[in-house]
């Protein structure tokens, strides 16, 4: 399980953070870390963030400089093409499992204690289910115009979505000049990745079309787990409004919904997107640190109630 480093460009400015390369051997195949570590270091659990299908760390550079920029240490994959599915019985998708793998094989040999989980569209169905397994590794999960919500989903259905993003994307990398780039990544990555890795694309498509992941979310609700759901309201590759049911047993699955304005390709462009995922992590922490506020004054006051004398109850 040998480390070996890696030249790459910087991630970020060298103003911003550091940027590190590191190739991670791990069960679901060979993955390309990029690590920034921050100047200014602020909240000290790293975000780790999962790109979408056939996506790079490269072409998030804006996202990944803001989380910088607000003093993360952030960790990135290019998730591995090459690896061996899971092999045996299993209820979980091969593919999403054997990026689960990666991913949770990162964060361990990286020695990160606990994190905060952060997934764009498929990516999201690797980190679901790698908090599912670890969730005592995972803090925070975001999911960002997530895969893994829909069910019932048809794959032709879905390549039809994706086709209209393209064509989406297309039509307002020609007006907006300030996230040409980022639109350009968005349609040519999937593309590539799915020429050069035709099986392996099948694969991923049919269990972003036949899986989804509500009842795993379900599970993490006793774990411990911040769950959010940030989507764009122009999202068409996974639309909002197709998704769920939400509510399990009288129970929702998830701590809140961020909507933003924008489509599915939103997140690698606009900065803004990625304000309001920290700002949903900061929203999280201090929901959770205010009820471990109020569980502890009502064992205080417990613990005085009991000590008073029977008569003066």
């Amino acid at each position: 399980m040998e480390r070996r480093k890696r030249r790459g460009n910087p991630a970020v400015p060298a103003h911003v953070g550091a940027t590190r390369y590191v190739r991670v051997r791990t069960s679901g195949g060979v993955a390309v870390v990029v690590q920034i570590i921050p100047r200014t270091p602020g909240d000290p659990v790293p975000l780790v963030f999962a790109p979408g299908w056939g996506q790079t760390a490269r072409a998030y550079a804006i996202p990944l400089r803001t989380f910088a920029e607000r003093g993360r240490h952030v960790v990135s994959l290019f998730q591995p093409a090459r690896g061996r599915s899971i092999t045996g019985q299993t209820d979980l998708p091969r593919e999403q499992a054997r990026k689960a793998q990666a991913l949770i094989g990162a964060i361990a040999r990286l020695r990160l204690e606990r994190v905060d989980l952060v997934a764009h569209s498929e990516g999201a169905l690797g980190a679901v289910i790698a908090a599912a397994l670890y969730p005592q590794r995972v803090r925070n999960l975001i999911l960002v115009d997530p895969a893994g919500l829909i069910i019932g989903d048809r794959w032709y259905r879905l390549v039809g979505r994706f086709g209209q993003m393209i064509v989406q994307c297309a039509l307002e990398a020609t007006t907006n000049a300030a996230e040409r780039r980022a639109l350009v990544w968005a349609m040519v990555n999937p593309t590539v990745y799915s020429l050069t890795h035709p099986l392996r694309a099948l694969a991923q498509i049919s269990a972003l079309a036949g899986w989804h992941n509500l009842d795993l979310l379900r599970g993490l609700r006793g774990a411990g787990v911040g769950v959010v759901v940030i989507t764009g309201v122009d999202n068409r590759v996974f639309p909002i409004d197709r998704s769920g049911p939400f509510a399990r047993d009288g129970v929702l699955i998830v701590d809140g919904f961020h909507s933003v304005r924008g489509g599915h390709a939103k997140l690698l462009g606009d900065a803004r997107y990625a304000g309001a995922i920290l700002d949903a992590i900061d929203q999280l922490n201090a929901r959770r640190a205010a009820a471990l506020a109020a569980a502890d004054r009502a064992l205080t006051a417990e613990a005085q109630a009991s000590d008073l004398p029977q008569s003066t109850r």
